[in-house]
């Protein structure tokens, strides 16, 4: 059998998601999150392919709109949706964005913008 450094996939709820978990560790640990978003290149990723769409041609938003929609589903603080916002404003747009996330007081973190950018 080879060698595998991945660790077996194991089932089960995500300890942030579950229903007993501590909501300051929650927002603790999501704010740890959107910074390895930040440095390992997740926000990145997302920026470049909402730039590839903005910026090819008809690819974009309809010319006569001046706002555009995104959906993060397991947006966690909503780190990521928020540098989003920021991308579309600089090219005179809005970005209406919509998170979901299983646990309220994730939810609850990201409407206070905890996390810092």
């Amino acid at each position: 059998m080879p060698l595998s450094l991945t660790p077996a996939r194991r089932r089960g709820v995500e300890l942030l998601d579950a229903p007993d978990a501590e909501p300051w560790l929650q927002r603790r640990s999501l704010a740890d999150v959107a910074l390895a978003n930040r440095l390992f290149g997740g926000t990145h990723a997302v920026l470049a392919e909402l730039r590839r769409v903005l910026d090819e041609p008809g690819a974009g938003p309809d010319p006569s709109s001046t706002s555009l929609s995104l959906l993060d589903v397991g947006t966690g603080i909503g780190d990521i949706p928020a540098r989003a916002a920021r991308l579309v404003a600089r090219r005179g747009l809005r970005l209406e964005a919509t998170g979901l996330d299983v646990a309220e007081a994730v939810v609850r973190a990201s409407r206070e913008a905890i996390f810092v950018q």
